[in-house]
This record gives C-alpha cells, structure tokens and sequence, in this order.
C-alpha cells in the first residue's frame, strides 16, 4: 500500500468515524460520546501525521515552513513536497 492510498484510508475512517459518534451524540445526547468523538478525531490526526515520505521521512502532510513553524495541509499529495518521491507507489518493506 502506498504512502498515499494508507493517508486517505486514515482520512476517511477519521472522519467517518467522526460522522458516526456526531449523529450517535446528538441522538443519544451522551456526555460520554463527546470525549470519544475528540479522541478518536485526536487519534485519526495523529496517525496522519506519522505517514511519512519512503525516501526523505518527511511527514506527507508536511507543507512548508513559515517563520522556522512547520505548517501541515490535510490534503493528499501524489508527490512529496521536500525531495519530489511518487507518493503512489507502493512502499519499500
């Protein structure tokens, strides 16, 4: 699997994942689903972020730098922004 396609898998089970504790929220009106809902959106961020670059390790959410801040874009890539690897292909084991 390509560093690409496991980023849009994370991103759609995040945010479906949001989807399903948001409608089951205001259904239920539960307090509890409401830490659930910030976890698993934490969760799904975090694992984003730790999709990296075969080549470079560079995060694929890496967009550039500001000011010496590092800024990250949700978006998915088809290329690496930092050394310009195909992020399609699959990953070297």
């Amino acid at each position: 699997m390509s560093p690409r396609q496991r980023f849009v898998l994370i991103q759609i089970l995040t945010f479906g994942g949001c989807f399903a504790i948001g409608v089951a929220m205001v259904e239920l009106h539960s307090l509890v689903l409401v830490g659930v809902f910030f976890a698993w959106f934490a969760l799904g961020s975090y694992l984003q972020f730790q999709i990296r670059c075969p080549r470079c390790d560079v995060p694929i959410a890496y967009a550039a730098q500001f000011l010496h801040i590092s800024l990250y874009s949700g978006f998915k890539r088809t290329t690496c922004r930092n050394c310009g690897w195909d992020l399609t292909l699959p990953a070297r084991r």
